[in-house]
């Protein structure tokens, strides 16, 4: 883990962190339900996932 890898931090400390910053509330929850044993194996399963852009909606005052 090139991010971590000069911090002193647990690996179940640093793959909640990981499953925290994901954005969306399924996938969390999915990373959860799959009790990774490493962070890298979290990265490498959620590598190729894109969530879909968010238009931005503009409102006149």
């Amino acid at each position: 883990m090139m991010l971590a890898r000069n911090i002193n931090i647990d690996t179940e400390e640093l793959k909640e962190k990981i499953i925290d910053g994901i954005p969306a509330s399924g996938f969390r929850d999915q990373a959860r339900i799959q009790c990774f044993s490493d962070p890298k194996q979290i990265l490498r399963a959620f590598s190729e996932i894109r969530l879909p852009q968010q238009k931005l909606q503009l409102t006149r005052v």
